[in-house]
């Protein structure tokens, strides 16, 4: 039983936190499913205590559908006895020292049983009406069924948050919350509100109602379309801010997302105290042996994209939040079938984007009494106790609060704000619905809408610049002086890129001008721009943005022209890291600079690099040790590097006194493993197959036996190997590995391989000058098992509303599957190492 590894787990947990405690944010978190709220004191414990011994932070509690055949148990959403379930996992949260957030609702977007048709979703009719969406809550929960909230009203929000009020009132009831949780935004159809006509003529100087047949049928001017997409995008804020301050007036913060909203994503992600973006489906890395599930459409729901990722984080940079999270790992790969070595490159990829409080999707409360799958939600990944990788995650965790931390320490430290023109993407329909929204899953389509930012976005991220996007309202708030633009949260940068759009707000281009006058870098990419957004007085505001332009680009700290010529003309900062194919966000500490630096890709593997900035310490992030970098001056940092595809690593300022120095060793040839093997089944399900003898290492679902072609669980491949010289360590490489192993020579363990490379150094202490016992005990995926479940007819899919679906969102059946290879497979190398300092 899965469970089993609970106990693995907790002792495995006293050594991987050995070192000094961090905060509860520097570890993940984990979203924690609760299907038809339906929890017991005991369950409730044993699962928390996993989460704690594999050393996740803290969870965020999103009840949704209940389970067929559970309904006595269900319990209504904000119900005396929810509250009395949330103190009791509040009370063990504080015990286990974790954190606890949860979602102001059920299921998603806001709404439910008190939400009236006036205070629902609303749409603009054929006729010019104002009529319902009709939309009801998605996976919704017992109690909190009902219809969608209108996400452009206040007066809805603060009649929606009077139950929370009055839930959360006794004190005992009080600070039990750390944050309170939004969702991306989901209300489809709704692209009007009952007092819009009065707060588009307050706010746009105009009457809209000469303009409602041309939204009905989606044939507006540009310039409509634009101050139509501007007002509900200040609205949709103004909505956003009362929900902030509701989370405020409950004790606990705001933690948002914003993606998918028909509103400036910079100002929304702002609004909120934790913005949060979302990292769904897979990358599709150029990493070896790094795998995309085949299934994934891509088509459909799109790749993780860093540029969207930047728009939490920019916000978040520019107005002062510490913390910026993400939703990570939804939908990597169908269910079953994810590995540790898929997800830890997309969580890297995060935090490149600026992510620094990873929140795992996610966890299902399941009852320990319930076997193997348990209870589950509708959408991968599972991080439960019942996960095929839950006794090797304690070491993403691991390398993840080393990451986090030093991320969390850390401040800004970007040159360059790149405006983010919304206008220029408002010019037009957002489709059926009329409204353009910023979906997470669209980003490189709506991006394309203004194809000079994102051009030049990823333009500058390819030639090493660090930036910032930066929106209208987030200028009015710039200062300048000291040589810096300060922003309204604090963060110093060093200049204003503005893409070429070819309109500008009259405000922000005279917010720019009285910067300009003050001394700052403003680059326009092209030419400054001489037209304006919107529809009202666009004569008089364009011969005003015609004088601005004539004005500023007489500033001699203006430029045009090619953006990057110019920004190594001013001498804006930039890294070489990436002209060698390594991926960097770079920060500022208190001990000075910080980098985390990756190699997503096949480009690099080792050479001399050249940092801007002084370091002294180089971290391996995966192991925790340390070094001294040599070559370290107030000029920046030049050091030998090897880092394969798929590592990371971290470099930065700080005490380096008594380090070890940092050198990497010298290494031989390689040489195959070539003697016999014997393969021995130690612990799954359904049941343990026969051992095995081998010529060479063979993935066990080739090797014809029914039974090992559903296995799910532990293997232990065994050989004997020489060994001439034991005074050498030497390095294993596993290859193709499906999916975890563990290697012990002579009876000792030497570490765990979960992503790749799949490449471990055996100290010498450990090896004999003759012959050596290699073990390397193999876990794999649970899907083969999933496939034998279902051939056989086991009734698992026992859940409401979806049920369970694969990543298609078909009906799940894995029953005509085929089994994924599991195991090692061709040939296993070993190489001696010289002796030196980065073991």
């Amino acid at each position: 039983m899965r469970f089993l590894a609970a106990f693995f787990i907790c002792c495995c947990a006293c050594v991987l936190t050995s070192h000094a405690q961090t905060s509860q944010t520097a570890k993940p978190w984990t979203f924690w499913h609760v299907m038809g709220s339906s929890m017991e004191p005991a369950d409730i414990t044993a699962q928390l205590e996993f989460m704690h011994g594999a050393n996740i932070g803290g969870i965020s509690i999103v009840p949704i559908y209940g389970e067929v055949g559970d309904e006595n148990n269900y319990v209504d959403f904000l119900s005396p006895k929810w509250m009395e379930n949330l103190r009791y996992i509040s009370s063990e949260c504080k015990r286990l020292g974790m954190g606890i957030d949860m979602t102001l609702g059920t299921g998603w977007p806001f709404g439910g049983k008190n939400v009236s048709v006036e205070d629902s979703a609303k749409k603009l009719s054929d006729s010019g009406g104002c009529v319902p969406t009709n939309q009801k809550v998605k996976r919704a929960a017992p109690g909190g069924e009902g219809l969608v909230l209108n996400p452009f009203s206040v007066r809805a929000m603060k009649d929606y948050a009077s139950d929370f009020y009055k839930a959360f009132e006794p004190s005992e009831n009080k600070g039990i919350i750390r944050a309170f949780y939004n969702d991306s935004y989901e209300v489809f159809g709704a692209n009007y509100t009952g007092d819009f006509d009065g707060q588009f003529k307050a706010r746009r100087g105009y009457d809209f109602a000469p303009f409602k047949s041309g939204l009905a049928s989606g044939n507006l001017d540009e310039r409509v379309w634009q101050d139509y997409h501007r007002t509900l995008s200040e609205l949709l804020l103004d909505f956003i801010r009362e929900y902030a301050a509701t989370a405020k007036k409950l004790g606990g913060l705001s933690r948002y997302q914003a993606h998918g909203s028909p509103g400036n994503l910079c100002d929304l992600y702002a609004a909120s105290d934790i913005p949060e973006t979302e990292s769904f489906g897979s990358s599709a890395f150029d990493i070896p042996l790094v795998r995309v599930d085949e299934d994934y459409e891509r088509e459909h729901f799109g790749r993780p994209d860093k540029m969207m990722m930047k728009f939490a984080s920019s916000a978040a940079n520019v107005s002062g939040k510490k913390l910026v999270s993400s939703e990570t790992a939804t939908w990597l790969a169908n269910h079953f079938k994810v590995s540790l070595s898929q997800i830890k490159p997309q969580v890297d990829d995060l935090f490149l984007g600026g992510i620094n409080h990873i929140i795992f999707h996610g966890s299902t409360y399941s009852p320990i009494s319930k076997p193997f799958p348990g209870r589950l939600f509708y959408a991968s990944t599972n991080f439960n106790y019942h996960s095929h990788f839950a006794e090797y995650l304690p070491y993403l965790c691991k390398y993840i609060e080393r990451v986090q931390s030093r991320l969390q320490e850390s401040g800004p430290d970007n040159n360059i704000l790149l405006y983010f023109p919304v206008h220029a993407f408002w010019k037009s329909s957002g489709g059926e619905h009329k409204v353009l929204m910023f979906d997470v899953h669209k980003a490189s389509d709506w991006l394309k809408r203004c194809e000079n930012f994102d051009n030049l976005a990823r333009i500058l991220d390819a030639r090493g610049y660090s930036f910032d996007f930066i929106s209208d309202a987030q200028i009015a708030g710039l200062e300048f002086s000291g040589g810096s633009l300060k922003t309204s949260g604090g963060a110093l940068y060093d200049a204003i890129v503005v893409p070429d759009s070819g309109q500008i707000p009259v405000h922000t281009y005279e917010n720019l001008l009285s910067l300009a006058r003050a001394g700052a870098k403003i680059v326009f990419e092209n030419r400054p721009p001489k037209d304006v957004d919107g529809y009202f007085n666009v004569s008089e505001r364009r011969a005003r943005a015609e004088k601005i332009a004539a004005e500023i680009a007489a500033e001699k700290n203006v430029r045009s022209g090619d953006v990057p010529a110019i920004l190594n003309e001013l001498g804006i900062c930039r890294e070489t890291l990436s002209d060698k194919g390594l991926q960097f966000i770079r920060k500022k500490s208190p001990d000075g600079a910080f980098y985390f630096i990756s190699n997503l890709g096949s480009k690099f593997f080792e050479s001399e690099i050249a940092l801007s900035k002084k370091c002294d310490v180089f971290e391996d992030p995966l192991t925790g040790k340390k070094f001294a970098v040599p070559e370290a001056s107030a000029n920046g940092t030049k050091f030998f590097l090897r880092l394969p595809p798929g590592k990371s690593c971290m470099v930065y300022a700080g005490d380096s006194e008594g380090l070890e120095r940092l050198e990497f060793p010298k290494c031989g040839e390689w040489r195959s493993l070539d003697g016999k093997w014997k393969l021995k089944f130690l612990r799954g399900e359904p049941c343990l197959p026969p051992p095995a003898e081998l010529d060479e290492p063979r993935y066990w679902t080739e090797l014809g036996d029914e039974k090992m072609l559903y296995f799910s669980g532990e293997a232990a491949y065994s050989t004997e190997f020489e060994c001439p010289d034991s005074s050498k360590d030497l390095e294993i490489d596993l290859g193709d590995l499906r999916e975890m192993a563990t290697v012990f020579v002579n009876g000792n363990k030497v570490g765990a391989l979960w992503c790749v490379p799949y490449v471990l150094r055996i100290p010498s202490k450990v090896l004999k000058t003759g012959k050596n016992l290699l073990e390397i005990r193999v876990t794999n995926l649970s899907f083969n098992r999933i496939i034998k479940m279902d051939i056989d007819k086991v009734k698992w899919r026992t859940f409401r509303e979806i049920n369970f679906v694969d990543i298609k969102y078909r009906p799940f059946d894995a029953s005509k599957s085929a089994p994924v290879p599991s195991g090692l497979s061709g040939e296993i190398r070993m190489r001696e190492l010289a002796d030196s300092a980065a073991k």
